[in-house]
């Protein structure tokens, strides 16, 4: 008999860092079950079965989890009107809150099928405009009888100051916690069910490829900026991130003897790191020890960080 996962809260491949995540989950996951098939205390029998909700199947398809487990795409409802009219109409009248997430996980078939719901951690809980659909996809899959788990999270300690939050986080069966800041906080609030362990992205296998011959193993510094992070911005600091990565790099040039690695993390349309990346590259057009890594896989980027003599991302 198997046993069937169901991890969601998955944004797609395009974010390198959430494919990490389902990535490195999978392969973990599977590594403890044949673990526990050789040690016995396991029925061999017995497997479990592993499926990702995503928001974008193309991507994850494109990347590493094609063929890694079984890719559910997400139903979106903006994009079916007459859906959206109903549903709409349905929630008004009938209060049901979660009624929009059933529909959007619809492709995923009975929920109560599945023995755990996995959510996705990350940094989901430090977006405002994730919180609603993290706390009413945990109390829709309470309603269907599923235990679930926030894998990997790391939370803003100010957000546990609101009651709702500290309630759905306390539905959890468990939490793990990636770093002790978020560990410290939920157990100041009073919830007690954490662990605290390295994000599951720690332990993804790297692909090597051949390097550039600019890429100087253990004596390239890899960095990372983006256009998000250039969103973040104070009032009257417009340019001051691109300042400071440009001062970063020039000291690095002409104080050291590093190369530089310019790696992309995220390659949304509407956060594309390749754009920033590609300005930056261009600055320096006249330094031969300054290049720029393409689109890769999350194994693949691995790969170039981990011949880094550091990161900076």
């Amino acid at each position: 008999m198997s046993k069937k996962i169901l991890m969601y809260m998955h944004a797609g491949s395009g974010n390198h860092g959430c494919e990490a995540i389902v990535n490195s989950t999978c392969h973990l996951l599977v590594t403890d079950e044949e673990n526990k098939e050789q040690q016995g205390t396991v029925d061999k029998t017995e497997q479990t079965e592993l499926s990702v909700l995503t928001n974008d199947q193309t991507e994850d398809e494109r990347y590493s989890l094609g063929g890694l487990c079984n890719l559910i795409q997400e139903q979106k409802l903006q994009e079916h009107f007459l859906a959206h009219v109903l549903y709409y109409g349905y929630r008004k009248l009938t209060g049901d809150r979660e009624s929009f997430l059933a529909y959007k996980y619809r492709k995923a078939g009975r929920l109560s099928d599945y023995d755990l719901a996995l959510s996705i951690g990350g940094d989901n809980y430090c977006y405002d405009n994730m919180l609603e659909d993290l706390m009413l996809s945990n109390n829709l899959f309470h309603k269907k009888g599923l235990k679930t788990i926030l894998l990997g999270c790391s939370i803003e300690p100010e957000l546990l100051k609101r009651p709702d939050i500290v309630a759905d986080l306390k539905s959890y069966a468990h939490i793990i916690t990636r770093e002790s800041i978020t560990t410290n906080a939920l157990k100041h609030a009073g919830i007690e069910q954490v662990t605290q362990l390295p994000d599951p992205a720690f332990s993804l296998t790297p692909v090597f490829r051949n390097l550039p011959p600019e890429f100087v193993p253990g004596n390239t510094i890899g960095i990372n900026v983006s256009p998000m992070i250039m969103d973040y911005e104070a009032k009257g600091q417009t340019g001051i991130v691109w300042d400071n990565y440009v001062t970063l790099m020039q000291y690095i040039l002409e104080k050291t003897t590093y190369h530089v690695a310019l790696i992309t993390h995220v390659v949304w349309e509407r956060n594309d790191d390749r754009k920033t990346l590609a300005e930056l590259h261009s600055y320096f057009e006249n330094e031969r020890r300054v290049l720029l890594i393409g689109d890769h896989s999350c194994e693949e980027l691995k790969g170039y960080i981990s011949e880094c003599r550091f990161f900076v991302g």
